[in-house]
């Protein structure tokens, strides 16, 4: 299956990234959607957006089978599972941009190691109660560096030395 769908150009370019806020609580996504043919349907069409975390490293094992690495968790949809509804009929380099702003849910383990995937999703129905969810394009928003917060806060124990043999300065660093 993948074979045959690798052979079919995408009907869309998508490029997406994020930055953070000034106190590093929310990011800011953006996404840009551009049409690299002219395409229609008559089916739903999404953008989907996932905040994940790229890698997770747990000291001990979380659960019962030992596993301590996790990679590429996804976190949360934003704005929800539903995603934001797109145009169904698309003329050749058309595009459209979201920004969507989303507080980080308070599960993330580690900010730093914050990613977004996104992707332009179609919802065919098929017979019965089931749809066939055919994505069209993906991208990834890799980590984002966060800003150096480290500072020494309270520094002791150092004088003017000079020609001593030792010193035993203290100091604290948040």
């Amino acid at each position: 299956s993948i074979d045959l769908e690798y052979v079919n150009d995408a009907p869309f370019f998508l490029t997406t990234g994020y930055t953070w806020n000034a106190t590093e609580d929310s990011v800011i996504i953006t996404t840009t959607v551009t049409a690299a043919q002219a395409f229609t349907t008559a089916n739903p069409l999404n953008l989907r957006i996932a905040i994940i975390e790229e890698h997770i490293h747990y000291a001990t094992a979380p659960g019962t089978n030992g596993e301590k690495d996790f990679e590429f968790i996804m976190r949360k949809m934003v704005p929800d599972e539903n995603g934001q509804t797109l145009a169904t009929s698309w003329t050749n380099g058309q595009t459209a941009t979201f920004v969507n702003k989303q507080i980080l849910p308070s599960y993330i383990w580690n900010k730093g190691e914050v990613a977004i995937v996104a992707f332009v999703q179609e919802d065919v129905p098929s017979p019965g109660p089931s749809t066939i969810r055919n994505v069209h394009q993906a991208a990834y928003g890799p980590v984002q560096l966060l800003s150096i917060d480290a500072a020494a806060t309270s520094l002791t124990g150092v004088t003017n030395y000079i020609c001593t043999n030792t010193f035993d300065p203290v100091f604290e660093l948040k």
